[in-house]
């Protein structure tokens, strides 16, 4: 089981997701879900259902691993972490569990970590061997990681990083995040964009869907017949924007093979215009591989015959 791609969404957000189905020595398997959702300068990092068999060593969530610079006067860079410089070397926190954390690495991303989660920061000399694995290295580095303990079942994590981010910055972010994660399970990830009023799913499954709502804010998917990626902005004045992706290439000897996809959407509604793209390129005619197979007043059924891991961009109107 392999699932494994990303969306885009107006050029300045995204989702990546993959299905993890992992072999490990001594016959053991690690198994988990795991979603990056993008916004701007933020990527909130989402894992759930973590499953591993091996119990003589923990698995763990790493965050970063960076090597740690040294100023004019040799010093190394400190390590902010909850508003006070971590300086030591070697150094190591296993942080409390019971509150929210956060801290910034040598290039300036910041981490923000709810609680709940038993995250560690360390600074130590590391000797380790290089990419080609040819010869010994070693150096200082900042390594911050969340632990799930040994052989965990259904173990998961929450982060959000800030790319450029300042003290001040996190401190905002940590005391008021600007997400909500309404699912996070084998099915679905599932989370609300504050800022941009968005709906962001990584749906790992053909699935009904759960009416989640914020405010007077209601997620207008109801139900995928196979796994894919959707954001759907909240509905303004009875428009709603819509991409969906299905990141597998369903290849047939190298070859990409077109397959549809159903969304049903909650309510009446009309396509008014539709888009595709990869990466940066505009897929010809892909906005004609959309449409609508079904409506009622409670239903719509849209049909999207996917290719070459596109997204698709949709406008619809109420009806």
């Amino acid at each position: 089981e392999t699932f494994v791609g990303g969306l885009s969404h107006q050029g300045r957000q995204g989702i990546f997701a993959m299905a993890v189905n992992q072999a490990m020595p001594g016959r053991k398997t690690l198994t988990g879900r795991k979603s990056w959702f993008f916004s701007d300068s933020r990527i909130l990092c989402l894992g759930s259902d973590i499953t591993c068999d091996e119990a003589g060593y923990p698995t763990q969530t790493t965050l970063c691993q960076k090597c740690l610079p040294r100023n004019d006067k040799g010093e190394l860079t400190p390590t902010p972490v909850d508003g006070a410089d971590l300086t030591g070397l070697p150094g190591d926190q296993a942080l409390d569990e019971a509150k929210p954390h956060w801290f910034l690495d040598v290039q300036q991303t910041g981490y923000f970590v709810p609680a709940g989660q038993r995250l560690s920061v360390a600074r130590k000399h590391q000797m380790s061997r290089e990419y080609a694995n040819a010869r010994d290295t070693e150096g200082d580095f900042l390594t911050a990681w969340i632990d799930h303990g040994k052989a965990p079942a259904g173990a998961g994590y929450e982060y959000l990083l800030s790319v450029g981010a300042t003290p001040e910055v996190m401190r905002e972010l940590a005391a008021k995040p600007p997400y909500r994660v309404m699912q996070r399970d084998q099915a679905a990830h599932i989370v609300w964009d504050v800022p941009g009023r968005r709906w962001e799913c990584a749906l790992f499954a053909p699935q009904e869907l759960t009416a989640h709502t914020v405010g007077a804010d209601a997620l207008p998917v109801k139900a995928v017949d196979r796994a894919c990626l959707i954001m759907a902005e909240a509905v303004r004045d009875g428009q709603l924007a819509l991409s969906v992706a299905d990141p597998d290439l369903n290849l047939d000897k190298g070859v990409n093979q077109p397959r549809p996809l159903h969304v049903t959407l909650r309510g009446s509604w009309r396509l008014q215009q539709a888009t595709a793209t990869v990466c940066a390129w505009s897929l010809p005619q892909g906005g004609e591989s959309i449409r609508i197979v079904s409506a009622s007043a409670t239903d719509t059924v849209l049909e999207i015959v996917c290719e070459h891991g596109a997204s698709y961009g949709l406008k619809l109107v109420r009806q």
